[in-house]
């Protein structure tokens, strides 16, 4: 899962894996970015 959460934070996911992270988080794509692992910087933040 945290890798799942990492390659979907740098947009490296296929579009169904990218859909499922999104259901399974309840993320609206159309919301700004914010970072799904805390403990590291949202590529948009370096």
């Amino acid at each position: 899962m945290v890798e799942a959460l990492q390659r979907y934070e740098q947009n490296l996911l296929p579009r169904s894996m990218r859909l499922w992270v999104e259901a399974m988080l309840d993320i609206d794509p159309s919301d700004p970015a914010q970072p799904l692992l805390p403990s590291q910087p949202h590529p948009s933040q370096l």
